[in-house]
């Protein structure tokens, strides 16, 4: 027999299934939930990231106005600096400088001063003859005061713009005799000063000496059979105050002293030079000479 009277409370199957139904539903919700939190992040980390780039580049943007602003202030102060205001200018302060005069003496091209002729024997200076070219100069020395036979005229040395030296030879292969030359003033014109042979070699007297008579010369030489011929001559006179010859050594590059006292007859006054020269025993050309610059003593 039944009991009509506990009536069952619900159908189990009925239960389960819609317990199952919630379940799904809420898994369903967190999952949309879930969903929509991860696109809100992504938003909001895109944002993000655009904001940064954003403000970089409006930072950059800052930093490079900034630089612009500094060099064109810099460039306006520069300008401003170099050049003064009109409206304002600086006052400058007046100053005086002076001046001493001075004085500059030109010479006048006529040649050697009165103090320069000692140191000059050829050209004569009271001549008209000049050299332009110290090569003519030497050649006309060798020729027309020493008596060479077409010499052989070497090459112009120079030394400083106003001296210089050239060798001749009387006969080639002789014993070079060096002439000294030089050029005074603006004229430009080259006189001799000075010539030397190694072979002639003159200790007495020296350059510029007061000479009077009796006369010692003295040197050393190296010529053939030992002979070497003395002339005296003044200045502007054609004939020699004095001919004669020492005697030194005759082995060629072994020179020998030689020794001699003359008497002769000087000028009561002026300038000379003594030559000492070789003649060649084959034609009587000169071949190699020395000369020294004089003072005649005054009587």
């Amino acid at each position: 027999m039944t009991d009509d009277s506990q009536t069952p409370t619900g159908d189990p199957i009925e239960e389960e299934s819609s317990r199952s139904r919630a379940v799904a539903i809420g898994i369903g919700a967190v999952a949309v939930i879930a969903l929509i939190a991860l696109l809100v992040f992504l938003a909001v980390r895109s944002d993000d990231t655009e904001v940064a780039v954003d403000e970089t580049t409006t930072t950059t943007t800052i930093v490079d106005d900034t630089t612009t602003t500094v060099d064109e202030a810099a460039a306006a102060a520069t300008r401003a600096a170099a050049t003064p205001s009109r409206a304002d200018p600086t006052p400058v302060e007046a100053t005086t400088t002076t001046v001493e005069a001075t004085t500059t003496t030109i010479d006048d091209g006529s040649g050697p001063t009165p103090e320069e002729l000692a140191f000059t024997v050829w050209p004569p200076a009271a001549s008209d003859l000049r050299y332009a070219d110290p090569l003519d100069a030497a050649e006309g020395f060798a020729v027309d005061f020493l008596g060479m036979t077409d010499p052989l005229i070497g090459e112009f040395m120079r030394g400083d713009l106003r001296s210089g030296e050239v060798e001749i030879r009387g006969i080639d292969g002789s014993t070079p005799t060096l002439v000294a030359l030089r050029t005074y003033g603006t004229d430009g014109n080259w006189w001799v000063v000075a010539a030397n042979s190694p072979d002639i070699v003159v200790d007495e007297p020296t350059f510029d000496t007061e000479i009077t008579s009796p006369l010692r010369l003295a040197g050393r030489s190296a010529t053939f059979e030992g002979t070497v011929e003395v002339e005296i001559r003044a200045d502007g006179e054609d004939d020699p105050l004095f001919e004669g010859f020492v005697t030194g050594g005759a082995a060629p590059g072994e020179p020998a002293p030689f020794a001699e006292t003359i008497e002769w007859d000087p000028p009561e006054s002026g300038r000379g030079v003594i030559v000492f020269f070789e003649r060649s025993s084959d034609d009587g050309r000169v071949l190699q000479a020395t000369i020294v610059r004089v003072t005649f003593a005054e009587s």
